[in-house]
């Protein structure tokens, strides 16, 4: 595992920087996932963040699709093959690329059994707050997922590849609701285990920083690598991460503006790996790609709209 403290990341009792890139897998045909992935490796990476589609692997409710775009376990094994970590992002809110940031369309329904508790009223329920309806939902389905993960041995504490879960997605910027996180932070570490930290990030402001911080969660930051304003938040925290380096932004079909270019970007990952702290000392930061690898949403997937944030 990555147990946290007064110094660098340790794996096996030995100092690790995670240099990561993201891909998400559910937005890549399975049969170019060994590709992408020996593309990172090849780079010199040695860690993959990826995503949970709840809304394709729990398309109706009670549902629980494993395979083709949904083959998480696939897709961990062949990091497992390659020598990759994996940093996973299970959600439930996994951001604006899926429609309805990765929700099931069906939570917005209102009293419907799904939604409703025996025995309380018809209610719509409160996505992303500690409404038990909505938490109730949130506990079946990600009790499935981690058994499905430790059935394949695929977390830290069985010798796997996952290193690391983020709790929601840049909370901070969103609500307020703490309860809601700490529910997140208890299903999560009971699910994967020893071994795997929990983690969050927010944008590179206190007020974002403060939003999503919670005991007993690591908090890393996106975008700008303030990592002073990130030890400020958390000032006993020593190993630092950005969780989101930008090589692009989204793009629509037609569009004629592209990602940045490797020359654009190594300058940025340059001053941020050779960062110093107020007193002189290096950060030693971890980072991941956002993204490394270019992604679809199929169909009607797609939680943006061109011209519309």
């Amino acid at each position: 595992g990555l147990p946290l403290g007064h110094g660098p990341f340790l794996l096996d009792g030995q100092p690790l920087r995670l240099f990561a890139d993201s891909m998400q897998h559910f937005r890549i045909p399975p049969n170019h996932w060994e590709q992408r992935l020996k593309l990172a490796k090849h780079m010199g990476l040695n860690a993959v963040q990826t995503l949970i589609p709840w809304f394709l692997m729990e398309p109706t409710p009670d549902a629980f699709h494993t395979e083709g775009f949904c083959d998480i376990v696939k897709f961990g094994q062949l990091c497992a093959k390659l020598g990759l970590k994996i940093i996973l992002r299970p959600g439930p809110f996994i951001c604006d690329g899926p429609d309805f940031g990765g929700l099931p369309w069906w939570l917005a329904q209102q009293g419907t059994p799904a939604t409703t508790l025996p025995g309380q009223p018809a209610f719509r329920l409160r996505v992303r707050t500690s409404d038990p309806a909505y938490m109730h939902r949130v506990e079946l389905f990600y009790t499935k997922l981690f058994k499905l993960l430790r059935s394949a041995n695929l977390t830290a504490g069985q010798g796997g590849p996952i290193i690391m879960a983020q709790i929601e997605n840049e909370y901070g910027s969103y609500g307020s609701d703490k309860a809601y996180l700490g529910q997140l932070r208890d299903i999560w570490k009971t699910g994967l285990g020893d071994g795997v930290v929990i983690h969050s990030t927010d944008g590179p402001s206190e007020q974002m920083l403060l939003g999503t911080r919670i005991e007993g969660v690591l908090n890393t930051i996106d975008g700008d690598p303030n990592f002073d304003l990130l030890r400020t938040v958390q000032p006993w925290v020593q190993p630092v991460m950005n969780s989101e380096v930008y090589t692009g932004a989204l793009s629509f079909w037609g569009d004629q503006q592209f990602p940045n270019s490797p020359v654009d970007i190594a300058p940025v990952v340059d001053a941020m790996l050779c960062k110093n702290d107020s007193a002189g000392v290096a950060f030693n930061a971890s980072f991941t790609l956002w993204l490394f690898a270019g992604v679809t949403d199929f169909g009607f997937q797609g939680g943006n709209v061109q011209g519309a944030q």
